[in-house]
């Protein structure tokens, strides 16, 4: 129980409010431009804004205005902790998604007061329970910010405790900030000592891809259920689960609980996981499954890797190979589709596109550096969490009036 009163979210701040101050702007004034990608979940804050004409954008997007508080409404992006402080617009005047929604304060509270409370795991917790639409559309209503009760101290509190707030954030963008290095590592040390697949040394032979695999297992296509707390205790992965080079299994649907799958429709660690549809930058994704729960399925849309026997070829190099810009590029010019951003690659496209074959020896001295490195990161994401799990105590003990 908070020591300070609490009042509704909606007295303290205006909910999406209707103007910016653009209308005092000419219109081929410059202004921002936020997507929800522009969004960083991690620190809360705006990164690679655009500037953008106000007559190109003013209408078909949601206004905000220097320090207006910006939260993602729709799932996934509201779970997964979108949501920013307006601040550096140009002209002060900005546009963004229409699925955020904005709080601009009132007198009585701080802009970082207000970021802090909505950042909290409990507060996304109350807005996933409050969702409306269907499922993949659900949003968060405007009607649920209003009734919230946030609790207020005085602005001299709020501005203390949110100092306070800010030296435990820095510490961990500064763990983000390393894990970040030490994946641009990986990449450096396969450019070291492979060079870019684009321009091959003689010395080494080309060959098709299916000199080492033997084909690309593709999962099935399966309804999800619609409710994620269907009694199914299997899910199917989101091509979102492969998109960012790293696999996450939270990036899973239910299924209906009526589903049995097959031995072969589960994910398995060690699994080279490659992505056969996305837009025309995402398309060939590929990751390495190190840690899955044993109930994710395999969707159409994704495939596994099958090797040739006996495998010869190390895993490591595979994957940093397929990661590389050079053959993402590659995959990206061979895969097909009239849509305007939606693609498709076939599976003897990919077979028959040529790539570099080092020989076992540098390959193994790769994988072994990767393994190495491997350990570092998991050192490291234990550090991470830790610094996530004080962060996380600090906010709740902020909102209870303890610190």
């Amino acid at each position: 129980m908070s020591k300070w009163l609490s009042r509704h979210l909606g007295d303290v701040c205006e909910i999406n409010p209707k103007r910016n101050g653009a209308e005092r702007l000419s219109p081929t004034a410059a202004v921002s431009f936020v997507p929800m990608a522009a969004i960083d979940e991690s620190n809360g804050q705006i990164s690679n804004a655009e500037a953008r004409k106000l007559c190109d954008i003013s209408g078909s997007y949601t206004p905000f205005q220097e320090n207006d508080v910006l939260f993602a409404k729709i799932t996934p992006s509201m779970e997964n902790g979108k949501a920013a402080i307006a601040q550096g617009l140009v002209n002060g005047c900005g546009f963004g998604s229409t699925e955020f929604h904005v709080l601009r304060c009132r007198s009585d509270v701080l802009p970082q007061w207000v970021l802090a409370f909505i950042r909290q795991p409990w507060f996304r917790d109350a807005a996933k329970a409050n969702f409306i639409g269907t499922a993949g559309q659900q949003r968060v209503p405007a009607d649920f910010l209003r009734k919230v009760l946030i609790p207020i101290p005085s602005l001299s509190e709020q501005d203390q405790i949110v100092r306070i707030l800010d030296k435990a954030d820095v510490l961990r963008r500064l763990r983000a900030q390393a894990n970040r290095r030490i994946s641009q590592f990986t990449a450096a040390l396969f450019e070291e000592m492979f060079g870019d697949p684009a321009q091959i040394p003689a010395r080494w032979p080309i060959v098709p891809v299916s000199q080492f695999v033997s084909r690309f297992q593709a999962g099935r296509s399966i309804a999800p259920s619609g409710e994620d707390n269907c009694p199914s205790k299997y899910r199917i992965l989101k091509v979102s689960a492969v998109t960012w080079g790293r696999f996450d299994p939270d990036e899973s649907k239910p299924i209906p609980s009526t589903y049995t799958p097959a031995y072969d429709q589960f994910v398995r660690n060690g699994d080279l996981l490659f992505s056969r549809a996305n837009t025309v930058d995402l398309i060939g994704a590929t990751v390495r499954v190190d840690d899955t729960p044993g109930n994710l399925l395999l969707p159409d849309k994704l495939w596994r890797f099958v090797w040739k026997e006996p495998v010869e070829i190390e895993l490591a190099f595979v994957l940093s190979l397929f990661q590389h810009p050079s053959i993402r590029r590659e995959l990206s010019n061979r895969a097909t589709g009239t849509g305007g951003s939606m693609k498709n690659i076939s599976m003897d496209k990919v077979l028959t596109m040529m790539v570099p074959l080092p020989p076992p020896p540098l390959q193994r001295t790769f994988a072994d550096y990767i393994a190495k490195i491997r350990e570092l990161e998991k050192k490291q994401a234990a550090s991470q969490q830790c610094l996530e799990d004080l962060f996380q105590s600090l906010l709740n003990r902020a909102f209870q009036g303890e610190l």
